[in-house]
């Protein structure tokens, strides 16, 4: 019994010490115990032909026994092959002794023959599990075994099978410890584990890279030696917040300083590390470089600040074509009486030289209108097809003898392509360009222009609000004193300027911005302070033929004519009413679009025209038309504005052969537009 117990105690020694090879150590204490000839152990698998087997793991024996017999042994057998009732047996944890020579139960001649005589097989579980077992074998005819040997194998063989069970979850421990430590040496990010008390404890080899410090180096560091003040009470704030909700936290931007002592930007995650039962150990964190993430930050923030330009420039662009269509409505009635005074005074030479004051004083004044409506995108007046190397040497031209300390340089592509657009706006676009470079150069200097073709992507269309497609660009750039970020932002926007009040209106660039948008194009600006500037305007170019033009005739026999005139607007009315007699037509009024039908119907047969204004309360002018044109189909019409033809809210409403002017006019132009309209009434 006590032979037992030691026995036992030494086995229990051996598996708790951790050596290595403790189980055949084991195997050794029972074949010494037990004063068998030999003991094997034997691990169940299954075969490709999903057979249940056993393999030979172990094989241990006394001094004494014949080697090369065992050696020959069996090594790996299939239980339905050679032992089909001991898998029963075994696999319900039944011990199997095997009486050996005397026709036992469990006597098996297909072993005999294979040279392997068991007499007892102990079967091995790690935890339900049927692992395998354990083979002695007695080669004395006088061997039997007792129930002490049954009870002490018994309880060695749930000792070995437990210390195999742990032994493999140890295995498998190990290897996923080994597949972590491999995925976290081989990640992009930096990763590192610290101590409650923030202490690294692990580095992975990327944070080494991205430190600039060595393995060794960092281990033993606290953390707030590779950090700025600011970065480690920041840190120990969140690291903090995850202590006390387990949650994992972010950084956006946290500072490193490297080994050499520069300092860079990061990206920064904090997790909890507990261990088995929950207590918590530590932390782990991923670092990652944040420099792509701001430039793209910065990227998305500049594309943000461009759409809120745009859309500012918008607003600012609706309201100013509002203003402007209210003024040109207020000077059509100036002109209308100034043009009224002439007739009656013509032959008064200082009354008429009064009146013509007044005349170039509306021009001024309409002049500001167009570039507000330039500005509001409000229309390209007189659409032709222009070669831009030879307006643009026109301008030039008539630039250069006005600032004869600049001296422009002009590279003509000769084979650059025509675009669409009214002349006199696109001469204003680069006049004006040229007058904000002189104004950059007071001392004189180089202002250079190319004219060339240049396709756009959609990429850079969609930034800038247009559509992709064959354009022509034209780059003015100057030696000037350039502009700061601040200026930049402003520059397009109407009444900014950074010249003194009495030298100009701050309109010069904003109308550059709508007329080149309003031409379907695109304008970028590139400044910097002391280095020049560089604007380039993108128009598109032009792919379908100049429509014919027709031949104006001056027509003055129109005493039997009868007008139909159609205003809100009871000033310019009146003064159109005058204006219209003065010039030989009959006239009848209506100040909204419920009267001037009424009235049409009435004199179906004798109106030859009406002048209709666009912009009315209820319904418009383009309403009224069309009921007009279902009474009658070839009525003829004069559309009237103080916006001009190519405003926005005429779009796509407008016929190719519609009839417009736009307000203020003179008695001269409004005589000059009735003759062509009316040619084929002579």
């Amino acid at each position: 019994m006590l032979t037992y117990y030691k026995g036992l105690a030494a086995c229990s020694k051996e598996l708790i010490s951790g050596r290595p090879n403790a189980f055949v150590r084991v195997l050794h204490e029972l074949l010494v115990v037990t004063q068998a000839d030999s003991v094997s152990f034997y691990e169940n698998f299954v075969d490709a032909d999903d057979r249940l087997c056993a393999r030979n793991v172990h094989l241990l024996m006394n001094q004494g026994i014949d080697s090369p017999e065992r050696a020959s042994a069996k090594v790996w057998f299939a239980y339905e092959d050679l032992a089909s009732e001991w898998e029963a047996a075994l696999g319900q944890g039944e011990i199997v002794i095997v009486d050996q020579g005397c026709g036992g139960e469990f006597e098996n001649e297909k072993f005999k023959a294979n040279k392997t005589a068991f007499s007892l097989l102990v079967p091995l579980f790690t935890g339900n599990h049927w692992h395998g077992f354990i083979g002695f074998e007695a080669l004395s005819p006088t061997r039997s075994w007792q129930p002490m040997d049954i009870e002490f194998l018994t309880t060695a063989a749930e000792m070995v099978g437990g210390y195999i069970e742990k032994e493999f979850y140890i295995s498998a421990l190990i290897k996923s410890e080994e597949r972590y430590r491999s995925i976290i040496e081989n990640i992009d990010e930096g990763y590192y584990e610290i101590d409650l008390l923030g202490v690294f404890t692990f580095v992975n080899r990327r944070l080494c890279r991205m430190t600039r410090r060595t393995r060794d180096r960092f281990l033993g560091m606290n953390f707030k030696e590779v950090v700025n003040p600011e970065t480690a009470k920041l840190i120990k704030e969140v690291a903090k917040n995850v202590y006390e909700t387990g949650m994992p936290s972010g950084l956006n931007q946290t500072r490193v300083i490297r080994a050499d002592g520069s300092v860079v930007v990061y990206e920064h995650s904090i997790a909890l590390i507990e261990d088995a039962q929950g207590k918590k150990k530590g932390f782990r964190g991923i670092v990652r470089d944040a420099t792509q993430s701001l430039d793209q930050e910065k990227k998305r923030k500049a594309l943000e600040e461009k759409y809120f330009q745009v859309e500012k420039l918008e607003s600012i662009a609706t309201l100013a074509g509002g203003l402007a269509h209210e003024f040109n409505n207020l000077l059509m009635g100036i002109q209308g009486n100034t043009s009224l005074l002439l007739v009656k005074y013509h032959s008064h030479p200082m009354i008429s030289d009064k009146i013509k004051n007044i005349e170039r004083c509306i021009k001024r004044g309409a002049e500001v209108t167009n570039k507000l409506l330039g500005f509001a995108r409000s229309g390209k007046y007189q659409e032709t097809e222009l070669d831009l190397n030879l307006l643009l040497k026109g301008v030039c031209d008539l630039f250069g003898r006005t600032r004869k300390d600049i001296r422009i340089f002009q590279n003509c592509n000769g084979d650059v392509r025509l675009v669409r657009g009214d002349s006199a706006q696109i001469e204003h676009v680069f006049l004006n360009l040229l007058l904000n470079s002189a104004q950059a150069m007071p001392g004189g200097g180089e202002i250079r222009i190319i004219v060339e073709n240049h396709p756009v992507d959609e990429a850079f269309a969609f930034l800038h609000d247009a559509e992709p497609g064959e354009y022509v660009r034209i780059t003015v750039s100057d030696t000037g004193t350039g502009m700061d970020a601040a200026t930049r932002k402003r520059v397009f926007e109407p009444f900014f300027t950074t010249k003194e009040r009495v030298r100009g209106t701050g309109l010069g660039l904003a109308s550059v911005y709508g007329i080149v948008k309003n031409h379907s194009g695109m304008i970028t600006l590139d400044s910097k302070r002391g280095e020049g500037t560089s604007f380039k305007v993108y128009l598109p170019a032009c792919v379908y033929e100049q429509p014919a033009r027709s031949a104006e005739e001056d027509f003055s026999d129109k005493q039997l004519l009868t007008i139909l005139l159609v205003d809100d607007e009871k000033t310019v009315l009146d003064i159109n009413i005058e204006i219209l007699e003065v010039l030989g037509y009959r006239v009848i009024a209506a100040e909204n679009s419920r009267d001037a039908v009424e009235l049409f119907v009435e004199n179906l047969d004798t109106v030859v025209l009406v002048i209709m204004d666009v912009i009315m309360p209820g319904r418009n002018g383009f309403e009224t038309a069309r009921l007009l044109r279902e009474i009658k189909e070839d009525v003829k019409i004069l559309f009237v504005s103080g916006f001009p033809k190519g405003h926005d809210q005429f779009e796509d409403v407008f016929k190719a052969n519609e009839q417009f002017i736009q307000k203020p006019y003179t008695l001269e132009e409004l005589n000059m537009v009735l003759n062509r309209v009316l040619e084929n009434r002579r």
